[in-house]
C-alpha cells in the first residue's frame, strides 16, 4: 500500500484558512485524531466479513488526515 502524494501549486482559499482556524479553535486537536482512530478501528473490525471495496483508499486518506492532524497537534 503506497502512500498517495497530491500537490497544488495554489494557496488555500482565505476561506478555508478561516474555516480551518474555527473549526481548530473548537475542537482539540489531540482527541479528533483520537476518536477518528478509535472510529475507523471499530468500523474494519466489525466488516472484518465483508470489506469495503474502497478500504485501501480510505486508509490512504485517513492516514494523510492522521498525518495533518498529527502535525496540528505540534
Amino acid at each position: 500500500m503506497e502512500k498517495k502524494t497530491t500537490q497544488t501549486d495554489e494557496p488555500l482559499p482565505k476561506e478555508a484558512i478561516a474555516a480551518l482556524q474555527t473549526f481548530l479553535g473548537a475542537v482539540p486537536v489531540g482527541r479528533l485524531s483520537k476518536t477518528l482512530r478509535n472510529l475507523f478501528l471499530s468500523h474494519v473490525y466489525h466488516e472484518m466479513d465483508t470489506p469495503s471495496l474502497a478500504l485501501e483508499e480510505n486508509i490512504l486518506d485517513l492516514q494523510a488526515l492522521f498525518d495533518l492532524l498529527d502535525a496540528l497537534e505540534t
